[in-house]
């Protein structure tokens, strides 16, 4: 680690969530990413949040245009970001299924490495252990599915707005599944408020890691630009790296209310952060 510039490995590596620009087109996202000269792009498809791809009223030929840009585009498609809510009372998870296979079909037509699929909405901590073993067979349907497609299946956990609160439910859950292509997004936001020291949600998951979200913290909430919060990003880089971590770093910041320019200024912030502090040798 040291003062000088992102060397061309890491720039490799580094993208974005268009999460972050979730109230602007995916055109513009894009545009955005290309001209903060990124190298990845993992695409919101979380109709009502960031819609990016609308799961249930999306016509084919709409889908088509969207698989079609994505390969227009000189970024490299980390994957699609999707829900997997399989423990909801209100919908029935076969069709929680049609959709992800929908979103597996889109992502291997676009030449991404993965989807990844979110873990759940929030049940009663009691109910976790039972819960999981009922997800369980859906999601490795998905990674057994995934893998025909020579994509992964990933799954953000934990989250505290979910079924998977803590790095030990997310872990519980990859153990459940029990399919060598299940694999976790590393979102150091999501762990730091699960209230788990980063260095040992690393050691409980390392090995699973299949991507990196990077957002920071501060009082419980979280905070822009990268360097404005409480985690130490040069730390957990290097501590990644030392476990093995090889795959992609992505700035995921779901801010309201800004510009285009704002948003892409608190993207430049933090890639200049990133060039002070948490380089790669």
């Amino acid at each position: 680690m040291g003062e000088e510039k992102l060397n061309n490995r890491f720039r490799e590596r580094l993208g974005l969530s268009t999460i972050t620009f979730k109230d602007y087109s995916l055109q513009d996202a894009l545009t955005a990413a290309v001209e903060l000269g990124l190298s990845v792009v993992e695409v919101g498809a979380l109709p009502g949040f960031c819609p990016h791809m609308d799961w249930k009223n999306a016509t084919l030929e709409e889908e088509l245009e969207i698989v079609r840009l994505l390969l227009s585009t000189p970024l490299r498609l980390q994957g699609f970001n999707v829900k997997g809510d399989f423990n909801d009372p209100k919908i029935q998870p076969e069709l929680v299924l049609l959709d992800a296979r929908r979103a597996l079909r889109m992502a291997a037509a676009a030449g991404a490495d993965a989807v990844c699929f979110g873990g759940g909405v929030k049940a009663e901590a009691s109910l976790v252990p039972g819960l999981i073993r009922q997800v369980a067979p859906y999601y490795r349907t998905l990674a057994r599915e995934a893998e025909s497609l020579g994509l992964a299946a990933v799954i953000e956990a934990p989250h505290r707005g979910g079924l998977l609160r803590t790095t030990q439910n997310a872990m519980d859950l990859i153990e459940a599944i029990d399919h060598p292509n299940a694999y976790l997004v590393f979102d150091c936001a999501h762990h730091h408020a699960s209230g788990i020291a980063l260095d040992e949600a690393i050691r409980i998951v390392g090995d699973r890691i299949r991507f990196v979200h990077l957002r920071d913290r501060l009082g419980g909430s979280n905070c822009y630009p990268l360097g404005s919060g409480e985690i130490d990003f040069a730390q957990v880089i290097r501590m990644l790296e030392q476990v093995g971590y090889s795959g992609d770093y992505g700035f995921e910041f779901p801010v309201d209310g800004k510009s285009l320019e704002e948003l892409s200024q608190l993207v430049r912030q933090s890639i200049d952060f990133m060039e002070n502090g948490c380089v790669l040798s």
